[in-house]
């Protein structure tokens, strides 16, 4: 995500994000979110709602505003309206679908809402089953993801020194987790 945002950010400025006819597409503009918002550049995501949204072919611009409004809501932790957000954006396309999945269950964590996130985590598995669309490793990460949020809630109940320190040396080890998640078990560490 780090690497996109600053490939994003250095097209920016270089003004060569949008298309030959001056359009960039809202799919793009959604990656661009999803990665920012894995980083928390909540800054950028402004940038791209304010510049560059307008400047999108799709009819369908209002999810992309939407989308970005939940990342602000989430910034400002208010992540019930975030989850309201979330309950009404309509997915175009299927990884519009496991992006806003992974912010909802990002909202669960954040408010403590651990029946929610179990609920989510075994619709996620009828949702791998049914649709095909997925390669094995996104499906691999996907369930990883999801493995590895339900460990950190398992954490906030009920403190364990060990499995503290196995899950902060896998997420740590890797950049590929959210900064959320990362950010969450070095929070858990320092009130130790």
């Amino acid at each position: 995500s780090k690497e996109r945002v600053d490939s994003l950010k250095l097209r920016m400025r270089r003004k060569i994000l949008t298309h030959d006819d001056g359009r960039i597409y809202a799919l793009e503009l959604l990656q661009y979110f999803w990665s920012a918002g894995n980083i928390n550049d909540f800054a950028i995501i402004e940038k791209l709602c304010k510049d560059y949204v307008a400047k999108s072919n799709d009819v369908n611009k209002d999810n992309v505003l939407k989308c970005g409004e939940i990342f602000f809501k989430i910034r400002d932790e208010k992540y019930n309206q975030a989850l309201e957000l979330i309950s009404i954006v309509t997915p175009e396309t299927f990884m519009m679908k496991v992006h806003l999945r992974m912010l909802k269950v990002r909202c669960f964590f954040k408010t403590g809402e651990y029946e929610s996130f179990l609920y989510e985590k075994d619709s996620l598995n009828h949702f791998l089953k049914s649709n095909k669309s997925l390669s094995e490793k996104n499906i691999n990460q996907l369930k990883d993801f999801f493995e590895k949020v339900n460990r950190l809630f398992r954490l906030k109940r009920n403190f364990d020194d060990i499995e503290f320190k196995i899950l902060r040396d896998e997420l740590l080890s890797n950049k590929n987790y959210p900064v959320w998640m990362r950010d969450e078990v070095l929070k858990s560490w320092k009130t130790r």
